[in-house]
C-alpha cells in the first residue's frame, strides 16, 4: 500500500516535470500554451495535495509509532519523500518560467 502510494506519487512528479518544458517550447500558440499551463497547473496542484497527505498520514505514523523503530524510520522516509516531491514540483514550476522569460515573443 505505501510502495503504491509513493508509485502513484512519483509518476505524478515525473509527469509535471515532462509536461512543465512543453508550456515554453509553445510560446507562440497561445490556445495551446494555455492549455499546457493549465495542465501543468493541475498536475502540480495534484501533486502538491498528495505531498500534504504524505505529511499527514507520516505525522500520524511518526505520534503514533509505539515505539516501534520501523514505523518512525517509514514515517521519516514519507517526509522525505514528501518534501522532495515538493522541491521537484517547485523547480518544474520555476523552470517553466524561466524558460518562457527566455523565449522571445512573449
Amino acid at each position: 500500500m505505501k510502495k503504491g502510494l509513493k508509485n502513484i506519487f512519483l509518476f505524478i512528479l515525473s509527469l509535471a516535470m515532462v509536461v512543465s518544458p512543453f508550456v515554453a517550447a509553445f510560446a507562440a500558440e497561445d490556445a495551446i500554451t494555455q492549455t499546457i499551463e493549465n495542465v501543468t497547473d493541475y498536475l502540480a496542484n495534484i501533486a502538491l495535495v498528495v505531498a500534504v497527505l504524505f505529511f499527514v498520514v507520516a505525522g500520524v505514523l511518526f505520534i503514533y509509532n509505539g515505539g516501534d523503530t520501523k514505523k518512525l524510520d517509514t514515517a521519516k522516509n514519507m517526509i522525505l519523500y514528501a518534501l522532495v516531491g515538493v522541491a521537484i514540483v517547485l523547480l518544474a514550476k520555476g523552470f517553466v518560467s524561466i524558460v518562457r522569460s527566455l523565449v522571445p515573443g512573449d
